[in-house]
């Protein structure tokens, strides 16, 4: 019998570093868990966001499924109607605030328990090797949600749980346009070289042209220049001008602009506004990844970036078993976006992964850096 691709992506981490990522990505978790529960204000029912009542409900209910389930609807939950509560692939996002849902506590004590078992589980030695990827799946899964709360917390104008503080992030690698002639790369996933999501399968050769690239994000003062030349058009989320001083909103307080970090909070659409302003254009998903394996981890600037590709399956694509990440979205409506913001931990930046949203949305921790329009 053949072996499945979610079983050919490598050696899993050992037992003890998954214990402690698993630590991390919990501690997150509660964390913000118990700071909504002392906020007390209900989330804006808005199309990018989700209740964090049915949102903690659901990274709980994700875990139990994949890890002390795996995958297997017949075995049932230990919490009763999960499966039909907080299975986000069937249950419709405009009705998740009018759920009847279990009270908090049976939430919170749903999640902790959940997740306790798998670390009885990891201390009991290696797991096997289809146990180590739903570990790791759920892991990664709960991590993109913890990034996601930290969105949810921007859009509604929360202030910050002092306890969850960002990940550190590399400073831009210079300034100015780097050069790169014309190449075939390697793009996507290698098979036997760790956890991968199925939109990256599989590794593969791609002819990327001559091109120049900026070697840092667009900064909150370049795009201040194009804003101030038409305010009422081009202010972006969370900008606003306060006498002479430009702020911007982080959380529930109003800070000035910082002018040499990354502009964030700016959708596709608004970047390439921009670029026409400038002359300039977005990078194709490739070019970004050429000049990541040039320049290694200092690619990673501290917001996500958009680029001009559509989100598209690879030529070696499968859906692996949580067949609903990927394929859904393979409607040529979602733009990539590769790198990492402040909000992402290590254990997920890679240069093969591929963040996908649609052109319009800015309320993730996203920027953009742009190429030379005669670099192709």
């Amino acid at each position: 019998m053949d072996t499945p691709d979610y079983l050919t992506f490598g050696s899993p981490p050992p037992a003890a570093a998954l214990l402690a990522d698993l630590a991390d990505s919990q501690q997150r978790t509660m964390a913000l868990f118990a700071h909504w529960q002392a906020h007390g204000q209900p989330m804006p029912k808005l199309k990018i966001v989700n209740p964090p009542h049915w949102e903690f409900g659901h990274v709980g209910w994700f875990h139990e499924f994949w890890v002390h389930r795996q995958g297997d609807a017949a075995q049932p939950s230990r919490l009763r109607d999960a499966d039909a509560l907080f299975n986000s692939s069937v249950v419709p996002h405009a009705t998740r605030w009018d759920l009847p849902l279990p009270p908090l506590a049976a939430v919170h004590d749903y999640v902790e328990s959940v997740c306790a078992d798998t670390v009885r589980l990891l201390q009991q030695g290696e797991p096997d090797p289809a146990t180590a990827y739903f570990i790791q799946l759920a892991l990664f899964h709960q991590d993109m949600h913890n990034e996601a709360f930290a969105c949810s917390w921007q859009t509604a104008g929360w202030p910050w749980p002092a306890s969850v503080r960002s990940y550190a992030i590399a400073a831009p690698a210079g300034a100015g346009d780097l050069a790169f002639d014309d190449a075939d790369i390697e793009v996507g996933a290698r098979r036997g070289a760790g956890f991968a999501f199925d939109n990256e399968k599989w590794a593969h050769r791609a002819r990327v042209p001559a091109f120049a690239i900026s070697a840092a994000p667009v900064t909150q003062r370049d795009y201040l220049e194009f804003v101030q030349r038409d305010p009422e058009r081009r202010m972006p989320r969370y900008w606003r001008r306060s006498g002479e001083q430009w702020e911007q909103r982080v959380g529930d307080r109003w800070l000035p602009l910082a002018p040499d970090e990354p502009v964030c909070h700016v959708s596709a659409n608004e970047a390439e506004a921009w670029c026409r302003w400038r002359g300039r254009r977005l990078p194709t998903e490739f070019e970004w990844q050429r000049y990541a394996q040039a320049v290694g981890p200092d690619a990673f600037a501290g917001v996500w970036e958009w680029t001009a590709s559509i989100f598209s399956p690879f030529p070696e694509f499968s859906p692996d078993p949580y067949a609903d990440y990927s394929r859904p979205w393979f409607d040529g409506s979602y733009r990539v976006l590769k790198g990492a913001s402040r909000w992402t931990p290590p254990r997920l930046r890679r240069m093969s992964f591929r963040n996908f949203y649609q052109p319009a949305r800015g309320d993730m921790f996203c920027g953009f850096r742009t190429c030379a329009v005669d670099s192709r």
